[in-house]
């Protein structure tokens, strides 16, 4: 388990320290304070070396639109790349890095980015500083179709050349250009299996049809109903079955209600549906850290209380470590006395901590929290989003 975690250079952190993690980890605050960031840095940090996740998720994160990034041109690119690091004064070498102790070792991983000229256009006090490569300057075997009829091939852009390395591992080097710089090998392998959930993964049948297959194959997808229905008063679920069309192509997972209606899941609420995400998820990537943004939305309030409940459960069952966000103080209370009124106050001690996070003339600090000690001081009418 990760239980320290410290982040250097990167997007909103100059420089930020954690201590005292446990099972279940809640960043709170207000908007635009860097939870999100946060995220990113412990999936990046999870990744290691392993640098193709970095490439394809953390990179494009902030650009994605219906669980598809979308790219234009080579400057996007750089543009991206550029905001991966917190201060870019050294404008020849950017470098960020992610430190933590898991499981009781310190582990460091450090990235350095040594740009190619496309990025003198970005930073404009810096021109003459960056790698002597044209914008264009290679042919490219990579084409694009247009609309069904010819193709045309679209020239290599050099980005740049990535390096990364962890303690006591060999660094590994990238030569990034655009358009195919999100195509690597992946290089080793993670430090800890990792999975990052944004506010519209739910929205991927892809994933929820995996999570599907593996509730099923668990012998799990009874129970996970039943908690379903517990949680959202009236839904009246029956069954979820994955049943072709007529003419024996895929379909949509559907949901077979109690009176008899079948409907498909896309059909039924956000709230629901990203129940079904989140908690199936404990079951596909067990032993795994799990980066949940905004685990707030969409959630009536009476639902928040046993999806705190269940969330800690399946963490536990399956040996997960939970990193959330929220900027909810409803969320946050509902979340934290779901918990003990299930448990006691004891897991909320031990395994519960609450993160908040605060700009302080223009450098963001963390404070944790227990679990136990967030409540009182919300009991106590303290307001932790400031």
């Amino acid at each position: 388990m990760l239980t320290e975690f410290e982040v250097n250079n990167f997007r909103k952190f100059s420089n930020i320290k954690i201590h005292d993690l446990s099972k279940m980890n809640l960043f709170f605050g207000v908007n635009n304070v860097g939870k999100t960031s946060m995220l990113e840095a412990l999936f990046a940090y999870s990744c290691g070396a392993n640098i193709h996740p970095f490439f394809n998720y953390i990179i494009p994160h902030r650009i994605q639109e219906n669980n598809t990034f979308t790219m234009n041109g080579p400057y996007k690119a750089a543009e991206l790349i550029l905001n991966v690091f917190h201060d870019i004064a050294e404008g020849d070498t950017m470098r960020c890095s992610f430190s933590g102790k898991i499981d009781g070792k310190d582990i460091k991983v450090q990235h350095q980015f040594m740009p190619g000229q496309i990025f003198s256009g970005l930073i404009p006090n810096e021109m003459g500083n960056f790698e002597t490569t044209e914008p264009i300057s290679k042919p490219s075997n990579i084409k694009v179709e247009i609309q069904g009829i010819m193709s045309i091939p679209v020239p290599k852009v050099p980005l740049g050349t990535w390096k990364v390395s962890t303690t006591n591992a060999q660094k590994f080097t990238f030569k990034m250009d655009y358009p195919d710089f999100r195509n690597v090998n992946p290089s080793a392998k993670p430090l800890i299996m990792a999975k990052m959930d944004d506010i519209l993964a739910h929205q991927n049948e892809i994933e929820n049809k995996k999570i599907y297959s593996l509730l099923l194959r668990s012998r799990l997808l009874e129970q996970v109903i039943e908690e379903m229905n517990r949680s959202f008063s009236g839904l009246d679920l029956e069954n979820i079955e994955n049943i072709p069309y007529p003419d024996g192509t895929e379909a949509s997972l559907s949901c077979r209600f109690k009176d008899k209606r079948v409907v498909p899941m896309y059909m039924l609420g956000d709230g629901v549906r990203r129940w079904f995400n989140i908690i199936g998820n404990m079951v596909a990537y067990k032993k795994s850290i799990h980066c949940i943004e905004e685990i707030d939305v969409n959630f009536h309030h009476k639902a928040q209380g046993p999806l705190a409940i269940q969330l800690y459960q399946y963490a536990k069952k399956f040996q997960n470590q939970v990193f959330a966000t929220s900027h909810s103080g409803e969320f946050l209370y509902s979340f934290l006395q779901g918990i003990r009124d299930e448990v006691g106050d004891a897991l909320l001690t031990d395994d519960i901590r609450v993160i908040t996070l605060r700009n302080v003339k223009g450098v963001v600090k963390a404070r944790t929290l227990t679990g136990k000690e967030a409540l009182a001081a919300m009991d106590d009418g303290l307001e932790l989003r400031v």
